[in-house]
């Protein structure tokens, strides 16, 4: 199953907490455009340790 069926499955969701993926946050736009989306955690700590490397 896609995750576009999923979601399509779940109209009920309010909020997802996915990774920085482009691609997660469009299809959850697109099935479920009223869905806050949350980055998670450890991949905005990856992230800002990405950032702030010398």
């Amino acid at each position: 199953m896609t995750l576009k069926e999923w979601l399509k499955n779940n109209k009920h969701i309010k909020a997802v907490t996915r990774d920085r993926r482009s691609a997660y946050a469009s299809a959850i736009q697109e099935i479920l455009s009223d869905a806050m989306q949350i980055a998670d955690r450890y991949h905005l700590h990856q992230n800002l340790l990405e950032a702030i490397k010398v």
